[in-house]
């Protein structure tokens, strides 16, 4: 008989991107999660997620590098994260 797991209450994200004049998200879990939001996107909103860590790939208006950075969703939370810097220094402050 399977071991029963015990149940996190899931938790949200809310990612900015209005400091470096927006940008295409794309946001995946290990888990199968996906939702991207196309440029010009300045805000991206996630409910009901699983916590633990999800992986962004950012490419910044205009174009430049595309960044991959991990945030995580901590449980009964809504984890806040505003993208900052420039270039391949850009990353996601909480």
């Amino acid at each position: 008989e399977p071991k029963a797991r015990a149940t996190q209450s899931p938790g949200g994200l809310l990612l900015l991107t209005l400091s470096v004049g927006g940008a295409e998200i794309k946001l995946t879990s290990n888990d199968g999660y996906l939702r991207i939001c196309r440029e010009p996107c300045i805000r991206l909103e996630a409910d009901d997620l699983t916590p633990g860590s999800y992986q962004t790939r950012v490419i910044p208006k205009g174009g430049g590098q595309t960044l991959f950075l991990s945030v995580m969703v901590k449980s009964g939370q809504t984890c806040r994260y505003n993208l900052k810097g420039q270039g391949e220094d850009m990353k996601w402050e909480a």
